[in-house]
């Protein structure tokens, strides 16, 4: 992921920079190319936004050659 797509998912660097907690000038500073464990920390946050669909940060993942996490047991639900 590149930090122009990333900026792009929540419109303005001011945006994406309330989403993850920091500020617009840490933003700024980031190299174009975001490394993955940046790139994980934005698709979550747009996520959590509802800016993006599971299936879509799904496909950043596998891009960035990683996988999707697993699907956890529903807690409310009793095993057998």
């Amino acid at each position: 992921m590149t930090k122009t797509q990333a900026i792009a998912i929540f419109r303005t660097g001011k945006l994406l920079a309330d989403a993850l907690g920091i500020t617009r000038s840490a933003v700024s500073q980031w190299p174009e190319e975001l490394p993955p464990r940046l790139a994980d920390e934005i698709i979550g946050a747009a996520l959590r936004c509802r800016l993006v669909t599971p299936e879509r940060a799904a496909e950043w993942l596998a891009a960035q050659g990683g996988q999707p996490p697993a699907a956890l047991p529903d807690p409310l639900q009793r095993s057998a």
